[in-house]
């Protein structure tokens, strides 16, 4: 049966045939009724969702920005970036993208500050020019913002560390970069060369896991970095973020021969979860605090227990076509944004997540 409570209901009554039934509008998008309003049951199914734009370049990174409020994804285009942005995920606009010396856009390299917003991914040569920024308040031109790194290695990751008013970004090869404004990037040390998985802090301790070990690397300044073999990790972490709610972080790795999600207090020493699937994709938690949103083996689920259970997406799933995602987003409207290799972009029609 649907889960109450909902974020929005309809009643209405059906006096046709003499049969009387109030409908309710759950947040999961699914129809319950009831001849008496008491004992209510599943009538049907919404599907909420619809594949509202194919881009022809792809959609190799995706985002949403709170001030702008904006549903933003880039691509590339004759080894160019280029971008969209939307504030519905229906209609949508051409960004204004400096070429520079060309770049790649990496799946997980979006942050913003609430000011600024970053994107990055790997250059089109040996070229610092790894960075773009939007250069106007409406977020619809974007600058060139220069690397400290003039080397083939890209950004991997970018996350907006707001007790600490810095832009961390990650590295293919290692390198971690600091930003105050996403435009001067300073190389900080590191103590070892892993290719950078995802960033996450729990407001006081910044983590950043490897994407081929059992390593994570902490800061409390964004500046000094210490390595961790991290304890009960057993591989790469393909996904890491922090969860207010079990005060825990919470990441993906690769065990013998699945991902299965872990929890961890520190980012050093981690506890096995929960094993949902062969393949995960992405990891999201919702801005609401209290749903983790997943994306397994072109599948959807979500969690309200930190990851032990999970329950199907079904207004995801049931769509159809959302195959092989690229990257998935969560608005602070709570809607879903998924897009593909093939630059198709799904969008939840209304919010819930």
């Amino acid at each position: 049966m649907a889960i109450w409570p909902f974020t929005r209901g309809r009643v209405a009554w059906s006096s046709g045939n003499r049969i009387t039934a109030a409908i309710a509008e759950l947040w999961d998008s699914q129809l319950s009724q009831a001849a008496d309003g008491a004992v209510w049951s599943d009538v049907a199914l919404v599907t909420n969702i619809a594949n509202f734009v194919t881009n022809a370049n792809g959609g190799r990174c995706a985002g949403w920005d709170t001030t702008s409020g904006r549903f933003y994804s880039f691509s590339l285009s004759a080894g160019n970036p280029v971008g969209i942005a939307s504030t519905t995920g229906a209609s949508w606009r051409a960004l204004t993208v400096a070429a520079g010396a060309g770049l790649t856009p990496a799946g997980f390299s979006f942050a913003t500050s609430g000011t600024i917003i970053v994107m990055g991914g790997t250059p089109g040569s040996s070229s610092n020019q790894k960075f773009r920024t939007s250069a106007t308040s409406d977020g619809i031109t974007w600058v060139v913002r220069s690397s400290s790194q003039t080397t083939t290695a890209g950004v991997t990751t970018i996350a907006w560390i707001p007790q600490l008013s810095l832009f961390i970004a990650g590295h293919s090869d290692g390198v971690v970069e600091t930003s105050p404004d996403g435009i001067t990037w300073t190389n900080q040390p590191v103590p070892n060369s892993d290719a950078r998985g995802r960033i996450a802090t729990d407001g006081t301790t910044v983590v950043i896991t490897s994407s081929a070990t059992a390593k994570t690397i902490t800061s409390t300044n964004g500046t000094s970095w210490t390595e961790h073999s991290s304890t009960g990790l057993p591989g790469g972490a393909a996904e890491l973020i922090w969860s207010d709610a079990q005060e825990l972080f919470l990441c993906a790795a690769s065990a013998t021969t699945n991902e299965s999600i872990y929890s961890s207090p520190d980012g050093v020493t981690w506890s096995f979860v929960s094993s949902p699937t062969t393949t995960l994709a992405i990891l999201r938690l919702a801005e609401s605090g209290r749903v983790l949103l997943g994306a397994w083996d072109n599948k959807y689920k979500y969690s309200l227990d930190g990851g032990a259970t999970w329950v199907a997406a079904e207004e995801i799933i049931s769509s159809g076509g959302v195959t092989s995602p690229r990257a998935l987003v969560l608005s602070s409207k709570g809607q879903a944004l998924i897009t593909n290799t093939d630059g198709d972009h799904f969008a939840t029609l209304r919010g819930g997540y």
